[in-house]
């Protein structure tokens, strides 16, 4: 049985020990003895194998197409290999490589320019293209120019004019641009960060100056009616959103609520393509300025982070002297993406060495006319930038900004001061180096050198994550 199992092999075993039992028993039966029998069937077995298997290898190859080409189809073909041993079959399968000729590396070159080229005229295609100024807005020689405001532009309402104006305050802003949304309002929350950050700065500065004799600064929120309505309404802002915990309480940090709804805004477009915003957030922080209720007004963006001596902004960059305190922009003229003439004609050649300013941090007598004329003239005249599409090209409100700062001070005589980098700090640097604030998204109390530990500390632990993954 052993010596049957050998013969046959692993192949086709079941029907070759039936074959062979067979021939045993005929052999039996003809009175050949077991032995016999055995050691003939064994030599007949092997001679077959011998005969049939020594120096044959059949091997089966899957020609490829177009054989007489230089270089082969880019279609894999597989090939068998079908070794026969003298026990068993064994099957190998591998890829030919498809063969490269000098013919191929050119013409495959030649694809790659050509699929560059294609993207190259796509991205130019695709390339968003500016609204062109028009040719008549080009700067004039400076004795030829004309800076006063355009007709019908800067115009003061009386309403405006007799509103009750008193004291020093601090205007935030909390715009949605869903207000009928049915949650909390995170933009609230912000803004009574920042109020309560003010007025924990201030009792700072009594603790550490207990004989200084300062005057009280007050706080307005200007929002929509919506949202706050919302967020005073026990029955939907429930204690499950952490804004709406101790909302009733937090909110009396400011001294008035404002709401937009009551401002008598003019119309702008709903949406304006690659600007930073909707056109309509602009409009409502201008309308907050010009109705803002305080003689001398710090308006704040609400991540604004005010150091202890904050109110000597008042005082060393507004008081009796100047009429309005701002920052310089970090870009000189990115509102109007590096277009550094004007949205209007008669402006003078000067005009294109005159800055933005940036208007997270602005200080204005809103109790004085000209202050009053100023935000009226930017109100009017962001309206007409923005709603032009097919000539002006503007990213937000600063550029709008520009324009009117320059006409007051022109015609007008508008003194205003500019609040050094080290004073309104930004980005690399904090309470801790003088600043008197701070407007940045996070860290906002820290110094210079700790801002850099932190980082440098933060870039260790990513190279550490990044070594060990």
């Amino acid at each position: 049985w052993c010596c049957c199992c050998y013969c046959c092999g692993s192949r086709a075993t079941t029907v070759r020990l039936s074959i062979t039992m067979v021939i045993m028993q005929k052999l039996r039966a003809n009175g050949v003895s077991p032995f016999v029998a055995v050691v003939c069937l064994v030599v007949v077995i092997q001679l077959w194998h011998i005969d049939r298997n020594i120096g044959k290898i059949r091997v089966k190859i899957s020609q490829p197409q177009n054989i007489g080409d230089e270089y082969n189809s880019p279609e894999e073909k597989e090939e068998q290999i079908i070794i026969e041993t003298e026990n068993n079959y064994q099957i190998e399968s591998k890829n030919r490589k498809p063969v490269t000729t000098k013919k191929t590396n050119e013409v495959i070159k030649q694809n790659v320019n050509t699929n560059k080229n294609n993207q190259k005229q796509q991205s130019e295609k695709e390339k968003p293209k500016f609204p062109e100024p028009l040719a008549q807005w080009k700067l004039v020689p400076n004795s030829e120019s004309d800076s006063s405001a355009l007709p019908g532009e800067g115009d003061v309402s009386q309403r405006i004019i007799s509103l009750p104006r008193k004291g020093r305050g601090v205007l935030f802003n909390a715009i949605h641009r869903d207000p009928n949304a049915k949650r909390p309002s995170k933009n609230i929350m912000e803004a009574i960060k920042g109020a309560e950050r003010m007025k924990a700065a201030m009792e700072e500065r009594d603790v550490s100056e207990p004989a200084r004799d300062r005057e009280d600064i007050m706080f307005v929120l200007f929002t929509e009616r919506a949202p706050m309505s919302f967020m005073k309404d026990p029955g939907l802002c429930r204690d499950l959103w952490p804004e709406c915990t101790d909302f009733a309480d937090r909110i009396k940090v400011f001294d008035y609520v404002r709401y937009y709804e009551d401002l008598d805004s003019p119309p702008v477009i709903e949406r304006r393509e690659r600007f930073q915003t909707w056109p309509d957030l602009w409009l409502k922080r201008i309308q907050a300025s010009l109705h803002s209720p305080f003689e001398q007004t710090l308006v704040v963006d609400s991540d604004v982070y005010a150091c202890t001596k904050f109110e000597d902004l008042f005082d060393d960059y507004l008081g009796d002297t100047y009429d309005v305190g701002l920052t310089l922009a970090p870009a000189p003229f990115g509102a109007s993406r590096n277009y550094n003439g004007a949205f209007r004609s008669g402006f003078p050649e000067d005009y294109a060495e005159y800055t933005e300013r940036n208007l997270g941090l602005q200080i204005l007598a809103t109790g004085k006319q000209i202050v009053i004329s100023l935000l009226a003239l930017f109100r009017d005249v962001y309206i007409r930038q923005v709603n032009d599409t097919e000539h002006v090209s503007i990213g937000n409100d600063q550029c709008a900004f520009r324009e009117a700062l320059w006409t007051l001070i022109s015609t007008e005589g508008l003194q205003e001061a500019t609040i050094p980098a080290e004073i309104g700090c930004r980005h690399d640097t904090g309470c801790a180096d003088g600043c008197l604030v701070v407007h940045r998204h996070h860290n906002p109390e820290m110094s210079k050198a700790e801002l850099q530990e932190l980082k440098k500390k933060q870039r260790a632990e990513k190279n550490k994550d990044k070594a060990n993954n």
